[in-house]
């Protein structure tokens, strides 16, 4: 009798035991599905709110395309788009370049995009320095920017002390590939990587403006050059002097040889194989009627010491258009002086250390080494001509403050 109670009892509670261990396991397991409800519908509202965040910027982009501010609704009183909503501030940032904010919000979740625009007139050289596939900041590399308009630099350099000294902050650096700046390199302005390929910013790197990536890749044209007959070969010797133009000049090899001095009466077109300016010579440009263009077919090279730029300083009374490939370097070598803008869009331009820049430099790729400086000019940005059409040229995600 007593073997027969022990027997249900054992029975009864292993039937209680495992009521237990299933209702357990499908509690675990509603847990489990809750969580995981719970996490999509988290992605899927963070996935809408982006969404909207994007509508917002479209509009705010339609409304600024159409003489409008750019500001879409409010905080307070957002746009309403389905069951989610978002608001655009705009903000101008000067030179032509409004910021646009959008933030979407859907159910808890948020999310905020930030594009800057440029409008006015269109001009390649809008970038302190912009390399197509890279461009390379070494330890200590500083770019910042200063209007010519408005006097020298060094009467515009009064921001800051020591290392950190600088004039203006427009002094944007970019590509449609990778930016690498590294080793306490100092840039006043912003950093933007290509579509979809953030810069890398580090080792004390600092950059004043926006650490992001263009809307869009920047196209760069190819050169026409003007098709004129050769005068042969124009060589300099040591310590000598030869004054050209103006008009339209062709020589295979432009060489200044040590301290010498050429002196080029714009406005001229000069196209020349090579060019080179040995160390501590000049390549100085009157420009009272005309700026001076020069064309490089092959290499470049400015040495040590040498200088080039105009009677004035003024950036945009000297340029270089040159054709080389990567296989030929062009060479900005430490200490010398450029006041003046370079545009290579199938070549390397190598700023080496202490080099001065003065202007722009726009190329395929870019290598700015240690202690070298680029001044960007904003008067080149006042071009002459209608303007052009808004461009997109950076955006980012920003965090989203629930608060």
């Amino acid at each position: 009798m007593n073997d027969t109670r022990t027997k249900h009892g054992s029975a009864m509670m292993t039937v209680v035991l495992g009521a237990s261990a299933l209702s357990m396991l499908a509690l675990s397991m509603m847990i489990v599905s809750l969580a995981n409800a719970k996490e999509q519908r988290g992605a899927r509202e963070d996935l809408n709110a982006r969404y909207v965040a994007e509508a917002g910027l479209a509009q705010a982009v339609f409304d600024l395309a159409n003489g409008g501010t750019g500001n879409v609704g409010t905080a307070n009183a957002p746009t309403i788009y389905g069951r989610s909503r978002y608001f655009v501030q705009a903000t101008d940032l000067g030179d032509g370049l409004v910021q646009l904010v959008s933030t979407g919000i859907d159910d808890r979740q948020g999310a905020r995009l930030e594009l800057v625009m440029r409008r006015g007139d269109e001009t390649m050289f809008r970038w302190a320095a912009f390399g197509a596939e890279w461009i390379n900041f070494d330890s200590n590399a500083k770019v910042d920017s200063y209007d010519s308009a408005s006097g020298t630099y060094a009467s515009q350099s009064t921001n800051g002390s020591g290392a950190r000294r600088h004039a203006r902050e427009h002094g944007h650096t970019g590509s449609n590939g990778k930016l690498t700046a590294q080793g306490n390199v100092k840039i006043w302005g912003d950093a933007l990587g290509g579509p979809g390929d953030p810069p890398i910013v580090e080792g004390n790197a600092t950059v004043s403006g926006t650490v992001g990536m263009q809307a869009a890749p920047m196209d760069l044209p190819p050169i026409e050059v003007p098709s004129l007959v050769s005068s042969g070969n124009l060589i300099v010797n040591s310590n000598g002097n030869r004054t050209i133009g103006p008009g339209d000049l062709r020589y295979g090899e432009l060489h200044a040889n040590s301290n010498s001095t050429i002196r080029v009466i714009g406005p001229a077109r000069i196209v020349v194989d090579s060019f080179t300016l040995n160390s501590n010579s000049r390549f100085r440009v009157d420009a009272t009627d005309g700026p001076v263009e020069v064309f490089v077919l092959d290499t470049a090279r400015i040495d040590s010491n040498a200088q080039a730029g105009s009677t004035t300083n003024r950036p945009r009374d000297l340029s270089f258009n040159i054709l080389s490939d990567p296989f030929n370097t062009v060479e900005l070598n430490s200490n010398g002086t450029l006041y003046g803008t370079i545009y290579a869009p199938n070549g390397e331009i190598h700023i080496s250390s202490n080099f001065k820049l003065f202007g722009s430099v726009v190329a395929r790729r870019v290598e700015i080494n240690s202690n070298a400086w680029i001044h960007f000019d904003e008067d080149l940005l006042d071009v002459e001509g209608e303007a052009g059409p808004l461009q997109a040229l950076a955006w980012r995600k920003l965090s989203y403050d629930h608060h």
